[in-house]
């Protein structure tokens, strides 16, 4: 079984404060800690950009820095939608963009059905025949754009870029010239929308801004039953995990768990963890909730979070797990954040993995990011965690 959760905090915070993960009431994560072993685990390759879409992928066992082709082509699987040959699917996210700056990556917190008005007025303009948007939910979509040549343009995800000047990260290089018009003639859309309007008139952040980025054409990946040999469920509360269970052939299990959601929606989540067990040779659950809080610089909800996911997703799960003779658990973070940057890094994220043939070299006091830093257990590349979990 496999907890994978979304952001575990880079250290470095002034003398006093913990991390959200170091504050948090972790019992069944600090009993894995005591029994089993600690360390630290390098999930993004080095020039890559870190986040849970590279995080994920490396966790799973596969090389970012040679399979992962960008989040926009995963999630579209993940949503069923169909690309033509000549097609780069982009994740296209409605922003703030306020005085230059974009100052918030989800448009407000953006509805779905508002969302759609907006969209279909985009569409509707026809700013550029050759690009189709795809509507998804929130401030979350997808747009899909002839021509090879826009895979070459450097982009960047706009949770990565809070409080930022835009015009400092909108796509450069090849193909970026089109992408560029098209947002821009978009945005001139969106600002001036009823939407908007009637947001603003409400005191709610309008969602003013088109965001281009994670471009990529779909991968072929090796199936996860012929690289390891096992029957898998992967547990996901994001359409780019659905699409990276389809790819791989892995039973996906879709959960909605939002990280200022209440306690009702993670015991779901364990619930449905404890039901792919029975049914799986292996289980693993990835939770973004962590992540996001972060993104939104709510350190209290990333808590709360960690908290949940301990206590409704962990600690069932390894209950259910010790009924049997033979078990092995991982808890991981897929990638490591700044929470009060807002932003991700690459430094290397913590992890614990206990059970059948682990033993604890000294056992931990809790499983945190400071403890994992004092571990000598290291895994330089990510992709290798999945086959030490499995095979050591």
């Amino acid at each position: 079984m496999v907890v994978l959760g979304g952001g575990a905090d880079e250290l470095g915070l002034p003398d006093g404060e913990r991390t959200p993960l170091a504050a948090a009431t972790t019992t069944a994560m600090d009993q894995l800690a005591a029994t089993g072993r600690v360390g630290l685990v390098r999930t993004i390759p080095e020039g890559m950009a870190p986040g849970s879409d590279v995080g994920l992928i490396s966790l799973l066992g596969y090389d970012a820095a040679e399979q992962f082709t960008g989040r926009g082509p995963i999630e579209a699987v993940g949503r069923g939608v169909s690309m033509a040959r000549d097609e780069v699917a982009f994740c296209c996210n409605l922003v703030t963009i306020a005085d230059g700056e974009l100052v918030d990556h989800t448009g407000g917190g953006i509805r779905t059905h508002e969302a759609i008005e907006l969209l279909r007025a985009v569409s509707n303009a026809r700013i550029e025949p050759d690009i189709r948007i795809e509507v998804g939910h929130g401030h979350q979509h997808l747009a899909l754009v002839r021509g090879a040549e826009v895979l070459e343009a450097a982009c960047t995800a706009p949770h990565d870029i809070l409080d930022e000047p835009a015009e400092d990260y909108r796509p450069r290089g090849g193909g970026a010239k089109r992408l560029i018009e098209f947002m821009r003639r978009a945005d001139a859309i969106l600002n001036t929308h009823d939407v908007n309007v009637v947001r603003r008139d409400l005191g709610e952040t309008p969602a003013s801004g088109l965001w281009l980025w994670g471009q990529g054409v779909t991968p072929i990946l090796q199936r996860f039953r012929q690289k390891y040999g096992l029957r898998a469920a992967l547990i996901c509360d994001s359409d780019y995990g659905v699409g990276l269970a389809k790819l791989l052939g892995m039973t996906a299990m879709p959960m909605t768990v939002g990280y200022d959601e209440g306690a009702a929606a993670y015991e779901a989540a364990g619930r449905l963890a404890v039901r792919a067990v029975d049914e799986h040779e292996l289980t693993i659950v990835h939770m973004e909730s962590p992540a996001v809080a972060s993104h939104a610089g709510d350190p209290m909800s990333k808590r709360t979070a960690l908290e949940r996911i301990d206590a409704h997703v962990v600690r069932p799960l390894l209950a259910r797990l010790e009924t049997d003779d033979r078990w092995r658990v991982l808890v991981a973070a897929d990638h490591a954040i700044s929470t009060p940057r807002r932003t991700a890094v690459a430094s290397p994220a913590p992890f614990v993995l206990a059970g059948t043939g682990v033993a604890a070299v000294v056992g931990a006091p809790s499983f945190h990011e400071a403890v994992a830093q004092l571990s000598d257990l290291r895994i330089d590349r990510g992709c290798e965690l999945m086959e030490y979990f499995l095979r050591m």
